[in-house]
């Protein structure tokens, strides 16, 4: 207690005795912040304006007792203080200030302000990490935003989002496995003050992905059993695969099988589709994680399947593009019929995915149904596999339709194009019977040998004149209909 000295005045003595009671105003606590990583509060404030005040008190809330002094400032000097016994890396710290006087008397209680709390959570499945802070307390409207701020390993901190005052989450995706991320959240007064939240680490531990999974080998047996094989790395710590099929290399609807902690090496699949392969297949294999989720993915393995086509004795012979490997080399295209076992017809580069077959000569051969069959292979490397890898498709087979075609002229000069007259079979016929005859009805060439045809000769082996001949010819198909035809042939010698 302050007491004052005595003053006499003339016939009177009147002892003074005076007692402050008058509170002081309070400062205005600005701004609190965490130091990060030790989880201590920096306190700033504007000081009181009394002239009478003799310092301050910190106090630090407890859900128990309330307010609770931390420790008394005895220099109404000071305007900062630093918490050294908080824990605001592990729950949310507020505090007030109150000022004092010499007479001891204490003002009222600040606003408070509470720190802001940060959690870092890793979600292995969607290889993220979310976060939730509980928000800065004690600026009102004139909190303007938060940013957010993050770091892995021992790299530097760098801004990662910035998000307006109202929201308290934010998830950062993609991150690495098996690293050290730390993140901390800024708080952003509108006369520029800054609030930091603690420091919150989170340790990435998931299986290290695969760095690729190449497509090896495919083969089709019979008409509907894939054969396929997989290169996926081995060195990968996450191992769990599935392999999915569909009619495009955009589109998978068919889930085939699945693999957990697959050993390494080949992965070896053989997929009996059902039914005859006519349309191309596309197959994928992924890599996923234990929620399901695909982390990483072959290229399109394709099983280039070959659409054929006939028009005038020519087939034509095209298929899709081969997704399956890094590096294309070509297509090899091959060709079976009733007469020839599977033969090389040609290599093709990359870019043809088309192949024209002129079956003119094939037609007249002893025995073809006229059935013919293709097989497609695609040959490609991967950047990670040694070798040269192998597509094949299924054997597709045509069988074209019993036409005949007659030509309606020819020139029999010896020059040996176009020398010779008879009919084009899209087959070898069962029975065949050609007449050639003059204007008058003379016989000029007679055969029933379909491979033989007539040279522009009479039957004594003398140069017909040019002009038009009749012909009559009667065949029957394999498939058993008989064919009756009579025409005119005209014979060109040209000068």
């Amino acid at each position: 207690m302050l007491f004052l000295p005595a003053v006499f005045l003339i016939f009177a003595v009147s002892p003074l005795f005076a007692q402050d009671t008058i509170s002081p105003l309070p400062p205005r606590l600005l701004y609190i912040t965490v130091e990060p990583p030790t989880g201590d509060v920096s306190l700033y404030w504007q000081l009181s304006p009394d002239n009478d005040v003799a310092g301050y008190i910190i106090y630090r809330f407890n859900e128990l007792s309330g307010w609770v002094p931390v420790d008394t400032l005895h220099d109404p000097s000071v305007s900062q203080y630093s918490d050294v016994t908080a824990h605001a890396n592990l729950f949310t710290e507020g505090y007030v200030i109150a000022a004092f006087d010499t007479a001891l008397n204490l003002s009222p209680l600040t606003d408070a302000h509470t720190t802001d709390l940060l959690r870092a959570d890793f979600d292995s499945c969607g290889a993220s990490v979310s976060l939730a802070w509980t928000g800065y307390k004690g600026w009102g409207d004139s909190l303007t935003a938060y940013a957010v701020y993050g770091k892995e390993g021992r790299g530097p901190y760098r801004l990662l989002d910035s998000l307006p005052p109202g929201v308290t989450k934010d998830t950062i995706l993609p991150v690495l496995p098996d690293s050290l991320y730390c993140f901390i959240v800024r708080a952003y007064h509108h006369d520029g003050w800054i609030s930091l939240s603690n420091r919150s680490c989170v340790w990435t531990r998931m299986p290290s992905p695969p760095l690729f999974i190449s497509c090896g080998d495919l083969d089709v047996t019979g008409s509907s059993e894939v054969h396929l094989q997989f290169l996926p790395d081995t060195a990968a710590g996450l191992r769990n695969y599935l392999l999915v099929r569909g009619p495009s290399p955009s589109g998978y609807p068919d889930t085939l099988a699945g693999w957990t902690d697959f050993a390494g090496g080949v992965l070896d699949y053989t997929d009996d589709t059902g039914d005859s392969i006519r349309q191309p297949l596309y197959y994928r294999l992924s890599a996923v994680n234990s929620c399901g989720r695909s982390i990483l993915s072959s290229r399109p393995f394709t099983v280039p399947v070959p659409q054929i086509t006939h028009h005038d004795f020519v087939n034509l012979v095209s298929w899709p593009s081969s997704l399956s490997y890094d590096s294309l080399t070509g297509y090899r295209i091959y060709r079976q019929t009733a007469n020839d076992p599977l033969t090389l017809l040609a290599g093709l580069p990359p870019t043809d995915t088309s192949y024209e077959d002129d079956i003119r000569d094939l037609q007249y051969q002893p025995g073809n149904n006229g059935t013919y069959c293709y097989r497609i292979e695609a040959v490609g490397t991967n950047q990670t596999s040694p070798g040269e890898m192998h597509s094949f498709s299924p054997l597709i087979c045509i069988t074209t339709e019993e036409n005949v075609f007659f030509p309606n002229a020819f020139t029999p000069n010896g020059d040996g194009i176009n020398d010779l007259f008879g009919p084009v079979f899209s087959y070898a016929p069962a029975s065949y019977h050609l007449i050639i005859r003059d204007r008058w009805g003379t016989i000029l060439f007679e055969s029933e040998d379909y491979l033989k045809k007539w040279d522009g000769k009479d039957l004594q082996g003398r140069p017909v004149v040019a002009g038009s001949y009749v012909y009559y010819i009667n065949a029957r198909t394999p498939g058993g209909q008989t064919v009756r035809k009579t025409g005119q042939v005209v014979v060109i010698y040209p000068r």
